[in-house]
């Protein structure tokens, strides 16, 4: 819509929703509203949301939504409250943060900035024993029965502040540095929840007189008595307590891309270092004592390599940016004894630094990417807590379309393993190679698509390791009991997987059919199967999946459709297990799609290892009010049957509306 303000437009939408969940007993409400403004000129853009959940709560991380964003084009975007950034692969990408965050673009430059928080502080719980702890109970040497207690079950504040500089020639060219810091503040967690409640037990070793009345209390209470009896007295740290520990952590990375002729060609790749500090509590370390850490001798040398007269600034000054302590990993970088013997693989393997490199090209209706990475076993992100860890892949992928597009052939390629550190004496490789054929000549038409994967994992170290317990059987100290217990750790396993998927459209004036089939077969071999000692647990299985779909679309909006499946895992040790399922679906429209009813009912049925019935029923309508309102009714039941009765172990309601302006 257009308002009298020039060419000032504006548009709304939104959608409130309530459901009730009763599941074995247990019931839950939850209601929602999300509500979207969007509005601006051509040059200058705006858009709120607001997504407000029954579900909120200050035991635990926010569910509500709160943001905004403003934009002018490319020249600069500012975004306030939840938002999902995604400044690099290495530090953040795809996780909310509640904060605000800038990306400004002057010419062939871009800086992006964000500051904000990844978790809020929890205090914790008031039920008992989810907050406090008695740790220890002992009278000390004046006779005073001691109480030590210890604090658990919060979250503190994550705060992350990160940069990014990079130069970016039309999103084609582009070379960047990204840093980034995430720090645990732990003066946001409060020492005393006087509310929270906890166990006194009685201590058999102490004389009763000198103890409390055993029983529950809350923080106050417990405090008052400790204040009001002059034989106890309770010790609570201001910091070291048993709960999670504070953590910050520093990455440091740089990046390019090359996108060339036209996107047919691209060149990127990136580097990055991090440090962790898995435990902040006591600050940082001068540098006398890392002179002398963990017990090393007093020589002017961090463990007897790094001189600590060629370290450039005192670790406490720098304790803003890191904090240098026996909890940081790594606490040196790089591995010297290496570093002396080959540099350039102590540089390329150090174990917090992550490095990668891709190409692609689509030339000839081929398209083929080949891609190197290894992250180190210690890189850590605090901010992208998925990204992978210890491992060295090596990637290639492969696709023709031919026939016009009708036909598209893919192979690929990947070997990977965690062959990284010197110290690692036991790395697995796993090589992969995969093939897929999709013929696909319109919406139509037929269609066939198939593919084949085939995984090896081994670890060509390993051996069969035999542990002995000897234990004295008689009182003389003479006769003796050994236990023999054979370890086996190697690996070799194939795992197979074939998949095809058929699906023949019939088309005809009045309605459309087709009919649609899945075959998908999974089996895992062990290739030491003949050689593993008695009671050895393998893996070895063969999963079939069967499934065929019957559908039917008719002109007027009526729909049916019929899905039929089995499936049947048979595990080597465990046994067999087989899932038989049924489920029939159909719409309905009603008021020329005024209305639209639709319905699903479903079977399920498990026999060998663990045998039940499941029955479903699902009913939903959608009601268009009008071009801007409609209404959401659905509502799901389900039966469990069992050797032991059957009983109704779901059932949800649901009721929606959405809006539009």
């Amino acid at each position: 819509k257009k308002s009298i303000l020039n060419s000032f437009t504006y548009s709304a939408k939104g959608h409130s929703e309530v459901l009730t969940d009763q599941t074995e007993g247990e019931k839950l409400n939850v209601g929602l509203t999300d509500f979207i403004l969007k509005g601006g000129w051509p040059g200058l853009k705006f858009q709120s949301r607001f997504k407000i959940t029954t579900d909120e709560s200050p035991f635990k991380q926010p569910r509500n939504r709160y943001s905004a964003t403003i934009q002018s084009k490319r020249l600069f975007k500012i975004y306030l409250g939840d938002f999902t950034p995604s400044l690099s692969p290495y530090t953040i990408r795809g996780k909310r943060i509640r904060g605000v965050g800038t990306d400004l673009r002057l010419g062939w430059f871009r800086f992006q900035y964000l500051k904000g928080q990844l978790e809020r502080k929890v205090q914790g719980l008031n039920d008992t024993d989810q907050a406090y702890e008695i740790s220890k109970v002992f009278v000390d040497t004046t006779g005073k029965t001691i109480y030590e207690l210890d604090r658990f079950g919060y979250t503190f504040r994550n705060d992350i502040n990160s940069y990014r500089l990079a130069l970016n020639i039309k999103d084609k060219i582009v070379f960047g540095s990204t840093y980034m810091k995430v720090k645990n503040d732990y003066k946001s967690v409060e020492k005393e929840l006087p509310d929270a409640r906890f166990t006194v037990s009685s201590d058999s070793t102490i004389d009763l007189e000198n103890q409390i009345n055993p029983g529950i209390y809350t923080f106050s209470e417990f405090k008052e008595v400790m204040r009001d009896n002059t034989f106890n007295r309770s010790d609570l740290e201001e910091k070291y307590w048993g709960g999670k520990k504070p953590q910050e952590n520093f990455v440091i990375g740089t990046d390019f891309k090359l996108l060339l002729n036209r996107q047919k060609f691209l060149l990127e790749g990136y580097y990055a270092l991090s440090f962790v500090n898995k435990d902040i509590w006591d600050g940082a370390l001068s540098l006398a004592e890392l002179d002398t850490v963990m017990g090393d001798a007093k020589d002017g040398k961090i463990f007897g390599n790094v001189d600590t007269l060629n370290i450039p600034f005192n670790p406490q000054n720098i304790e803003k940016y890191i904090t240098i302590n026996l909890n940081l990993i790594p606490l040196v970088p790089i591995d010297f004894t290496l570093f002396k013997k080959d540099p350039t693989k102590a540089i390329m393997n150090m174990p917090s630094s992550t490095y990668n490199l891709k190409l692609r090209t689509l030339y000839f209706n081929n398209f083929f990417e080949i891609q190197y990475l290894q992250v180190g076993p210690e890189f850590t992100s605090l901010a992208n807590p998925y990204f992978p860890k210890n491992i060295r892949e090596i990637s290639i992928i492969d696709k023709i379309w031919l026939l016009k597009r009708r036909l598209q052939t893919s192979i690929n390629y990947k070997t990977k393993t965690d062959d990284i550190l010197e110290t690692n004496s036991n790395p697995y490789y796993e090589n992969t190679v995969g093939i897929n054929l999709n013929y696909i000549p319109g919406i139509k038409q037929p269609s066939v698509m198939y593919g084949h994967q085939r995984v090896i994992r081994t670890n060509p170290r390993a051996s069969i390791d035999t542990l002995t317990t000897t234990i004295d059987s008689s009182s003389s100290l003479t006769v003796w009991d050994t236990t023999y217990l054979i370890q086996d750790s190697r690996v070799n396993f194939n795992t197979t997987n074939n998949l095809l998927t058929l699906n023949f459209p019939i088309n005809r004036k009045e309605a459309s059919y087709w009919v649609g089939g899945t075959f998908n077969s999974i089996v895992g071999t062990d290739q030491f199967e003949n050689e593993r000692p008695a009671g050895y647990i393998s893996q070895a299985s063969t999963m079939r999946l069967i499934s065929i779909v019957l559908g039917a679309r008719y002109k007027k909006g009526k729909k049916l459709i019929l899905n039929i499946s089995n499936f049947t895992n048979d595990h080597k040790v465990q046994g067999k297990t087989q899932l038989n399922g049924a489920s029939i679906t159909s719409g309905h429209p009603l008021l020329n799609d005024k209305i639209n009813l639709t319905g699903t009912l479903s079977y399920l049925t498990s026999s060998g290892l663990s045998e039940f019935s499941n029955y479903g029923l699902s009913l939903g309508s959608k009601i268009i009010i009008s071009k801007a309102f409609s209404i959401n009714l659905a509502a799901y039941t389900r039966a469990r049957s069992t050797s032991a009765g059957t009983k109704i172990s779901n059932f949800a309601v649901k009721l929606s509306t959405s809006f539009i302006f």
